[in-house]
C-alpha cells in the first residue's frame, strides 16, 4: 500500500495539468471563503432598486449591480460556495456509488455481475436530463444539498462501468491469486489489491462529474429548476442575466467567467489523473 501511495505521489508531482487544475480550484475555494468577509457587502441587500439598479462596474461596485441593486461581486463570491459545493457533493456521490457498484459487480462476477450491469444499462438508456427533470420537478424544495445529491445519483453509472472493467481485469492477476492461496480474506484482498487500482478511474470520473454538475446546474437554473431563490449560485445568476430586459454585460461576466474557470479546472484534474493512472506511463518512464 505504501509503495502504491509513493508511486501516486511521484506521478502527481510530474503531471502539470493535475497541479494546475488543483491549484486553480484551491484558489477559487479560498476566494469563495475569504472574499465575502473581506468585501463586507451583504449579497442580498437591496439599498435602492430605483437608483442603484444595473449600475456598471465602478469603484463602489467592482462588478456592478443587478436589476435589484444587489452587488454582483458579493453574489458571485457567495454563489461560488453554493456552486462549488454542489459540484463537490455531486462528484462525491457519483464516486462513492460508482466505485461501490463497480467493485461489487466486478469482484463477484457471475449472475450478480450480469444483473448489476443490466441495471446500469437501463439507467444509461434513460437521458440524464430527463431523469433530472422528473426527480427535481417532483422532488419538492430545491436546495443546494438536494441538487448535489440528485446530480450525483444520476451520474454514477459510467463510473461503475469503468471500475467494473478494472476489477474484472485484475481479479485473475497473479498477486490476487497468490493472496487467495495464502488464505487472505476477500475483504482484505479487495482493500489491498483491488481498491487502489479501481480508485484511479473512479477519481477521473468524479472530476468529470464535478465539471458536468456545474454546467447542469446552470442549465437547470435556465429552465427554472435551479436552487430556489433568494439563494444564489453561478447558475441562477446566469439565468437571471438571461431574463434581464437590458443587456448588461457584467451580469454575464461576473458568474460566467468563474464557472468556466472552475469547469476547466475540474477537467484539467480529470485529464491529469487519467494520465497519472495510465499504467503505460510507468512503462514509458
Amino acid at each position: 500500500m505504501r509503495m502504491i501511495e509513493s508511486r501516486w505521489r511521484d506521478r502527481l508531482r510530474h503531471e502539470p495539468r493535475l497541479v494546475i487544475g488543483a491549484s486553480t480550484l484551491a484558489v477559487l475555494v479560498s476566494v469563495s471563503m475569504i472574499g465575502p468577509l473581506v468585501l463586507g457587502i451583504d449579497p442580498r441587500a437591496q439599498p435602492d432598486p430605483s437608483a442603484l439598479a444595473l449600475l456598471p462596474p465602478s469603484t463602489a461596485h467592482w462588478l456592478g449591480t443587478d436589476a435589484l441593486s444587489r452587488d454582483v461581486l458579493a453574489r458571485v463570491l457567495t454563489g461560488a460556495r453554493v456552486s462549488l459545493g454542489i459540484a463537490a457533493l455531486a462528484a462525491s456521490v457519483a464516486f462513492t456509488l460508482g466505485l461501490t457498484w463497480g467493485v461489487v459487480a466486478g469482484w463477484r462476477g457471475g449472475w450478480l455481475d450480469a444483473l448489476m450491469m443490466r441495471v446500469v444499462d437501463v439507467l444509461l438508456a434513460i437521458p440524464r436530463v430527463l431523469l433530472l427533470l422528473i426527480i427535481i420537478g417532483f422532488g419538492g424544495e430545491r436546495t443546494a444539498l438536494a441538487l448535489g445529491l440528485v446530480l450525483g445519483a444520476t451520474g454514477w453509472m459510467a463510473t461503475s462501468r469503468l471500475v467494473r472493467a478494472d476489477v474484472r481485469a485484475i481479479t485473475r492477476a497473479p498477486w490476487v491469486e497468490a493472496a487467495r492461496a495464502l488464505g487472505m480474506r476477500e475483504g482484505r484482498i479487495v482493500w489491498v489489491h483491488i481498491l487502489p487500482v479501481a480508485i484511479g478511474h473512479a477519481s477521473v470520473a468524479a472530476a468529470l462529474a464535478a465539471s458536468q454538475a456545474l454546467v447542469l446546474d446552470a442549465g437547470l437554473a435556465a429552465i427554472g429548476l435551479g436552487i430556489a431563490l433568494p439563494q444564489a449560485s453561478w447558475g441562477t445568476m446566469l439565468a437571471s442575466a438571461v431574463s434581464s430586459a437590458t443587456w448588461s454585460w457584467w451580469l454575464w461576466v461576473g458568474p460566467g467567467i468563474p464557472l468556466l474557470i472552475a469547469s476547466a479546472a475540474f477537467t484539467a484534474i480529470a485529464d491529469g489523473a487519467r494520465e497519472s493512472a495510465d499504467p503505460r506511463r510507468e512503462r514509458r518512464a
